[in-house]
């Protein structure tokens, strides 16, 4: 078994909650590159699982999200018996990137909708230019557009309502 006081202070704390989730179960990192995958392997009596997992990056950003679907992928094997823990894991890896991602998509078309709604809110005209028509209009050089018009009707029953409440 690895050492579990092996590594950075999140390495420590990643390998010991991952052997609490199941008995005999240890993580430790695997490859060369400058982000390794997690390697765990599981003694179970007289035989040992190793899984290789590149959806497992040793990161310490990515310890949640994998101590997340290492559970999730255990709590898969034990529903269905013919499923290995490396496509147990695989599958928990998608199912979770795909709600993280459902959940942002969510966040971001709630801003867009508010985003909208503000720019339907804004005048066509700014301060300025409402001063120079509503001059120019008194001296009938102006005349108002039909949307200019609606949203001049919109302010004075915004207004109307704001003098009797």
């Amino acid at each position: 078994m690895p050492r579990t006081l092996k590594g950075e202070k999140w390495e420590v704390q990643y390998r010991r909650e991952v052997r609490s989730i199941k008995d005999g179960l240890t993580a430790s990192p695997n490859g060369r590159g400058l982000i390794k995958a997690t390697q765990l392997i599981l003694k179970d009596f007289d035989q040992s699982t190793v899984v290789w997992c590149k959806d497992l990056p040793w990161t310490k950003k990515d310890k949640d999200r994998n101590l997340e679907i290492i559970r999730d992928a255990f709590n898969r094997t034990k529903d269905s018996i013919n499923l290995s823990l490396k496509s147990a894991i695989s599958l928990s890896a998608i199912h979770y990137d795909l709600r993280i991602l459902n959940q942002k998509q969510a966040k971001l078309q709630k801003e867009i909708e508010y985003e909208m709604n503000q720019e339907t809110k804004k005048s066509i005209n700014t301060p300025q230019q409402w001063a120079c028509k509503s001059d120019s209009f008194l001296f009938n050089e102006y005349e108002y557009t039909q949307e200019e018009i609606d949203e001049l009707h919109s302010d004075s029953d915004r207004q109307r309502g704001r003098e009797t409440s």
